[in-house]
């Protein structure tokens, strides 16, 4: 609980519905197995599900937004408009709730009605940094796959997740990955 309230103090009743929620799939036995992935992602949709509702707007608005701009102030603009295009046609609630089967129809309004406001040079440096976390010597590979997203994608696609990674596999294969220093390491 202290958890719960150190990391949203203004969500007093979201975080006794979560206890109620964890208190009632885990006996006080189980507790210690609850970091158990599967059985925390059933306690994190239960929550989603009976809490939910008891977010304040702001705070939901808040973590869409930070967690859309990655904390990226330049992003931050592209993240406040798709928050108020999104609440047109969504409730708190439902933004709230981080439903993989909404991600795409989501991230496409927010595309659509947005994509003006989202600068390419951040979107290209966030790309860049998440792709030198898995290899920092990488840096090649990462500006050619960057290039090859960018040919089939907007610079929004990107960012939001919606991009057709398989259609471009045969180029990235063919061009990128003879960059990355593992190809070097394996001997061409």
């Amino acid at each position: 609980m202290s958890q719960c309230f150190d990391a949203q103090a203004e969500a007093k009743a979201f975080c006794e519905c979560s206890w109620e929620v964890f208190s009632r799939l885990f006996t006080p036995e189980q507790m210690d197995q609850a970091l158990v992935p599967e059985r925390m992602a059933a306690f994190k949709e239960d929550v989603q599900r009976s809490c939910a509702a008891l977010l304040p707007e702001p705070l939901v608005q808040s973590r869409f937004i930070q967690e859309c701009s990655l904390d990226h102030e330049a992003l931050r603009p592209f993240c406040t408009c798709g928050w108020r295009e999104l609440r047109r046609t969504h409730s708190k609630d439902q933004l709230a709730v981080a439903r993989a089967d909404a991600r795409k129809p989501r991230a496409r309004a927010m595309i659509n009605a947005c994509e003006k406001k989202l600068p390419e040079p951040p979107v290209h440096d966030v790309f860049v940094e998440g792709c030198l976390r898995r290899d920092p010597a990488a840096g090649k590979f990462c500006e050619c796959l960057w290039k090859q997203l960018r040919a089939a994608h907007s610079a929004a696609e990107v960012l939001t997740g919606l991009t057709d990674l398989s259609s471009l596999k045969p180029k990235i294969k063919a061009e990128c990955n003879p960059l990355h220093p593992r190809h070097h390491k394996q001997g061409g």
